[in-house]
């Protein structure tokens, strides 16, 4: 199975969404806090991404909720 890390942030609705809809599906993945993980901060930076959530993958990443791209999780 694809390692799956979600930047998050506190108080972020869609990555409540995106959390939820992982764990109904039994996707495992890592949540790393942006606003006390100043290196997660960095990678979504380098990434090109300046919200929250973010979904990385080995080979791919996206913003938001996006089912489509998670349904490839599966």
């Amino acid at each position: 199975m694809t390692n799956v890390t979600v930047f998050t942030q506190p108080n972020c609705a869609p990555c409540r969404s995106v959390k939820k809809w992982l764990t109904d599906k039994g996707v495992d993945f890592v949540e790393r806090d942006v606003t006390v993980d100043s290196e997660a901060l960095t990678t979504i930076g380098m990434l090109g991404y300046a919200g929250t959530p973010v979904i990385q993958t080995e080979s791919d990443s996206w913003i938001g909720v996006n089912l489509s791209k998670m349904k490839e999780l599966l």
